[in-house]
């Protein structure tokens, strides 16, 4: 239930955002969202603070940021479930450079996340699901685009 998008036809580059979220955009209205380590290359417009280190949008908020081409270059994205209270320790903030748990499955780096979106430099997206449904959904979309983040030789040691 953890993908990697290296190699897409759907979109012109890595992490647009509209294309990453559009096999569960119906969804998102059930998320409060995290971003955090955020590097991107659209400014205006958008419901973030960039001198933040991290802030937590409302599912009408982060549907704002969609339709925008917003390309993430670094940063984490997560879902939590609407009604859940969102604290976040300033020294436990969820980043994507350098962070060795972005490549382990099952790790999402919030204790309540169901969906996580790590960034990595634009070269490719690690995309975390906590519930199978929205996994498959996320699969039936990209289809053989969607890399198994554990399946071996798939992504070079390097990224890693």
């Amino acid at each position: 239930m953890n993908w990697i998008i290296k190699k897409t036809v759907k979109t012109d580059f890595h992490t647009h955002l509209d294309i990453i979220i559009a096999p569960i955009k119906a969804d998102i209205i059930s998320y409060n969202w995290i971003l955090s380590d955020l590097e991107i290359n659209y400014l205006k417009d958008l419901p973030v603070n960039h001198e933040d280190e991290y802030f937590i949008l409302s599912p009408t908020e982060f549907e704002k940021m969609l339709g925008k081409d917003v390309q993430i270059i670094w940063g984490v994205i997560i879902a939590v479930p609407m009604g859940i209270k969102i604290e976040i320790l300033d020294d436990k903030f969820p980043y994507s450079e350098g962070n060795d748990l972005a490549w382990q499955n099952g790790n999402i780096q919030y204790p309540d996340g169901k969906i996580e979106i790590i960034c990595f430099d634009s070269s490719l997206t690690i995309v975390k699901f906590a519930d199978k449904p929205l996994s498959d959904k996320f699969k039936a979309y990209f289809g053989d685009e969607a890399i198994d983040l554990e399946k071996p030789g798939k992504i070079p040691t390097w990224l890693r």
